[in-house]
């Protein structure tokens, strides 16, 4: 069990073989894994807290209180940090697809349609931040851990637009780049980047793949 573990951890999810063919895929590659992951576990965490433990149960708990409230400075820091992981990982796939363009690199309609849709989620995250924390007036002490969210407010908000209408707006047009990105991955090349830990893992540990010290 030990040594699958260690397989997952380092041919699977730290991808070593990529790491030693060729490092700026390796980095693309970790950069939108590790933050999809990572961001996803994250939204699946605080979500079981607010909406299992706090409106389910009635729980009201200092540990209820730290995940679910937005402005605690490690979740705020975690949901900025890791968008940027996942943007800066689209942004070098973007670079490396359409400007390096290598020979043996093919470019599918599917591939476009999820760096899109990728983009326009990481892209409205941000100003659904910027307008949260306008109209919930957080504090400057606290919304600095919004540290992209949070300037970008300051730039906006002299417009005093209806904040809340362009949050709910803003919002529907982030969720339904969910669900179409969710509807249309298992036909994209991003599908094996999600799947590829599992993959990596099971053709090493059945003998495909040389497991180096």
């Amino acid at each position: 069990f030990g040594r699958v573990i260690w397989v997952f951890l380092v041919d699977g999810l730290l991808h070593r073989r990529l790491w030693q063919e060729d490092r700026f895929r390796w980095l693309t590659h970790f950069l939108m894994l590790f933050g999809f992951f990572s961001l996803f576990a994250l939204s699946i965490i605080t979500g079981f807290f607010e909406e299992i433990l706090h409106l389910g149960f009635g729980l009201d708990t200092p540990l209820v209180r730290f995940v679910t409230n937005k402005d605690t400075p490690l979740m705020a820091l975690l949901n900025e940090s890791l968008g940027l992981m996942i943007l800066a990982g689209v942004l070098l796939a973007v670079f490396r697809r359409f400007i390096l363009r290598p020979a043996q690199l093919r470019t599918a309609s599917t591939d476009v349609t999820t760096m899109v849709l990728l983009g326009i989620i990481l892209l409205t995250g941000y100003p659904i931040e910027a307008f949260r924390l306008i109209m919930d007036g957080t504090p400057p002490a606290l919304a600095w851990y919004s540290f992209i969210g949070y300037p970008l407010s300051l730039a906006i908000q002299p417009l005093a637009l209806d904040w809340p209408l362009w949050h709910y707006w803003t919002f529907m047009v982030h969720i339904a780049a969910c669900i179409v990105l969710a509807l249309t991955m298992p036909f994209s090349k991003f599908f094996h980047t999600l799947v590829s830990p599992i993959i990596a893992t099971v053709n090493v540990l059945t003998g495909r793949e040389e497991v180096q010290a």
